[in-house]
């Protein structure tokens, strides 16, 4: 048989055509562990905590209730005037408010913290620092204060996947991966994306945790100088080195 009579079974003709395939599948994300979680809730429980331990100084001589993640203080016989100066001197948002019934002052106090916590979903546990009165309360809304960490609670992504960190170790997200021949050419997803909105968020908790504890300083400061003041004192501050020392003056 000559060569000729290839031409007959049409050789020239044929083009090789790869194999094609592309899967769905899951992609892992371990940027932030679940310890991290369990972590980042420790951390922002003790700034808080730390907080109502010094506040409560103040506030046990108080009517103190809890309506959502809020508190109301009631000062029936106004014996702290400086209370607004010495809460936001801990980072703290506070409000005059008006609930019938209920004489002398009366604030409403809230934290970044809660609605920090909130997004793992975490309630903070007032009652551990603070005598709470179980009371109702009647508050119109209008007085609450807005959420106080809208800003993440309002990405509804971050929470769910800071959800699923908690209950499962790590994220999972859709991908495709493409074969050709049954060799993999990579992974399509949005991994990258979620890995940097994952480390952001890390990063801004923990810039939130080092100014909550800055605020704790400068509130006991101002809790300090509050008493200094009613025994006939002032409070100075004096720099040693690196360190802030506090120096009691009297008053002539």
């Amino acid at each position: 048989m000559s060569c000729e009579d290839d031409d007959d079974y049409g050789w020239d003709d044929y083009v090789y055509e790869p194999i094609i395939t592309v899967q769905n599948i899951k992609v892992s994300i371990n940027t932030i562990s679940k310890n991290d979680v369990k972590t980042i809730e420790e951390a922002l429980t003790l700034c808080l905590d730390m907080k109502l331990d010094k506040l409560n100084v103040i506030l046990k001589n108080m009517n103190v209730y809890n309506v959502g993640d809020c508190l109301i203080v009631n000062d029936r016989y106004r014996i702290s005037p400086n209370l607004i100066d010495i809460v936001n001197g801990f980072g703290m948002k506070i409000k005059p408010i008006k609930i019938e019934g209920m004489r002398g002052n009366t604030y409403i106090i809230g934290d970044i913290v809660t609605g920090l916590l909130k997004i793992s979903g975490v309630s903070y546990d007032y009652t551990k620092n603070l005598s709470i009165l179980q009371q109702a309360v009647n508050i119109d809304n209008k007085q609450l204060f807005s959420d106080l960490s809208n800003r993440y609670l309002s990405d509804l992504e971050l929470v769910s996947f800071i959800r699923e960190i908690k209950r499962e170790g790590f994220v999972s997200i859709d991908g495709k991966e493409t074969f050709v021949d049954n060799e993999s050419q990579g992974v399509e997803s949005d991994r990258y994306r979620v890995e940097e909105k994952l480390q952001k968020f890390l990063s801004d908790i923990r810039r939130e945790t080092c100014q909550i504890k800055k605020h704790v300083q400068n509130g006991t400061i101002e809790l300090l100088a509050d008493r200094a003041k009613k025994m006939g004192y002032t409070v100075q501050k004096k720099q040693v080195d690196k360190q802030i020392q506090l120096v009691l003056v009297r008053n002539d």
